[in-house]
């Protein structure tokens, strides 16, 4: 009898084990509160891989950075339009040829690590370290540039 329950006990343990492993880190429903609110407010999520982490000069990087943007208005971006990825890290205040309003995307957030351009949209580079309060002000000035024009 001894060993019967032991060994119930011990099953029960082992699925018990199973169904806590598979549900999402602290971290991972952070995470996960900061991409539902971008996709709420219409925005996407990448992780930054090869060519864009290269451009962010972090290439070797173990840290994941994302990037959270935006699609373009119709006829905003003049640069190509193949699925090869132009990337452009942008500098506070410098134009950059092709994308209108660049120019007027003020300093980066501190929690952000870089505004990022490719023809398929503008948005923000970060590694998810912050709230989503920290969000809305790089929300709000990508979106203030693509309503200017």
């Amino acid at each position: 009898m001894a060993v019967a329950i032991t060994l119930i006990v011990l099953a029960l343990a082992f699925i018990l084990a199973g169904i806590m492993r598979l549900r999402p880190s602290v971290e991972g429903r952070r995470r996960m509160r900061l991409r539902n609110q971008a996709y709420r407010r219409g925005w996407l999520v990448e992780k930054l891989r090869g060519e864009a982490l290269e451009a962010l000069g972090e290439p070797g990087s173990t840290v994941p950075y994302y990037w959270y943007w935006r699609a373009w208005p119709e006829g905003w971006f003049e640069g190509e339009s193949h699925p090869i990825r132009v990337v452009h890290v942008l500098v506070e205040g410098q134009p950059v040829a092709g994308v209108s309003g660049a120019e007027r995307l003020p300093r980066i957030p501190t929690v952000c690590s870089a505004w990022l351009v490719d023809p398929r949209g503008i948005g923000f580079v970060w590694d998810e370290k912050g709230t989503v309060d920290d969000l809305e002000r790089p929300f709000s000035m990508i979106e203030a540039v693509l309503k200017a024009d």
